[in-house]
């Protein structure tokens, strides 16, 4: 009763559906194909954590978050592997062009896909935060691992004090171990100090063991003392071409972060690298003043390099708050020698002249002669205790 030929009516709407729906279908699937070494990646991954033997409440928790649904993500993620498996099919061409207008294969494809996007998908995030969480834990336990001089901080509601602290970059046989300690709030210390002797690298020192602790992590000193703190710095500053912003201009950015919420809580605590050096020395002194001041004032406490050695008389100011200390260089037969080692007081010399003349510029003799003179008449400038 049924013409022969009617069969093809049904096999011809599907070929129509397919034709509508394969573009989506294929770059649906493209895309899957295309991720599927990430996920591979992230699957061994969420693997290692799911069959972790974990003690520590914070991992457990974290190993617990991984799970979706009660099921685990390996077992999630091989449920999209079979899917992804099965869209190649279309790349196998003599058996695709048959089986797909027969079965809707591309359609069932995609569906599979989109069910597994809806019920699992919006949770993989969750997946990525905790193991984020969990590589930057294992990052933090690598340093304690793999350094045997890291020591766990102490955070309490007490000053800044560290014993023996060091740069958590340099190889541990070239470290050298400096004291760092503030008086708490509105409390400064004034590093001087020759060039090249490590103003710089003792305040970058400083920031980053200080971001590791507030991490949770070890730090690189033998003790580490040091309250919640918002840590804010202006170090490295450049000029841009293309922002049209000078030297001057991107420093007082810096600065602006810097000093912006400077009364609230927790404390700021600064780290300052030769402040307005972009101005002339008269302008400099005044505006550099200006800003410790401001940030003193308002309870932020911190480090500050400078080569303005104007500055010490604030230690008479504010007694008991600011400190003046300093790095210096030896002359050793002719070659300049650095023990990296902070000491107390204002720095007495400079050693700008002689390295320009080790760079091979001529600079006129009596510049040189006056040299010593000009170290005397900084150290008859400074304090007493200092000299």
């Amino acid at each position: 009763m049924i013409p022969k030929a009617l069969w093809l009516l049904p096999v011809a709407a599907q070929i129509a559906l397919l034709s509508q729906a394969g573009k989506h279908a294929h770059r649906a699937f493209d895309l899957a194909s295309a991720r599927q070494g990430t996920v591979d990646a992230f699957e061994r991954m969420l693997r290692l954590v799911e069959t972790a033997k974990l003690e520590s409440p914070l991992l457990l928790e974290i190993q617990a978050r991984v799970c979706t649904q009660g099921t685990l993500p390996s077992q999630h993620l091989a449920r999209l592997r079979s899917w992804t498996s099965t869209a190649e099919l279309r790349k196998q061409f003599l058996l695709y062009i048959f089986v797909n207008p027969l079965t809707l294969w591309d359609l069932h494809v995609l569906r599979g896909l989109e069910r597994w996007n809806r019920d699992v998908g919006k949770a993989t995030g969750e997946w990525f935060v905790a193991l984020g969480e969990l590589e930057a834990l294992s990052s933090l336990a690598t340093l304690a691992y793999g350094d045997p001089d890291a020591t766990m901080p102490v955070i309490e509601d007490a000053p800044f004090e560290a014993r023996g602290l060091c740069h958590p970059l340099l190889p541990q046989n070239k470290r050298i171990a400096n004291d760092v300690a503030l008086t708490g709030a509105g409390s400064a210390m004034l590093i001087t100090g020759s060039n090249m002797a490590g103003k710089s690298t003792l305040l970058r020192a400083v920031g980053q063991n200080v971001v590791l602790a507030l991490a949770g992590g070890p730090v690189c000193a033998a003790s580490l003392r040091l309250p919640i703190v918002r840590l804010r710095a202006s170090m490295r500053v450049d000029d841009s071409l293309q922002r049209g912003a000078s030297y001057f201009h991107a420093e007082l950015g810096k600065l602006r972060s810097v000093i912006d919420g400077a009364d609230e809580q927790p404390p700021v605590m600064f780290l300052l690298d030769e402040l307005l050096r972009g101005t002339n020395a008269q302008a400099r002194h005044i505006g550099a003043r200006a800003v410790l001041v401001h940030l003193l004032d308002r309870g932020a406490f911190g480090l500050v390099a400078t080569h303005d050695i104007a500055l010490w008389t604030l230690e008479e100011e504010r007694k008991g708050k600011v400190i003046n200390q300093h790095f210096t260089d030896v002359v050793v037969n002719g070659e300049m020698l650095f023990d990296y080692k902070l000491r107390p007081g204002v720095v007495r010399t400079s050693n700008a002249l002689r390295l320009l003349t080790l760079a091979g510029i001529d600079v006129p003799g009596e510049s040189l002669q006056l040299m010593p003179q000009l170290e005397v008449e900084i150290g008859a400038r400074a304090p007493r205790e200092n000299r």
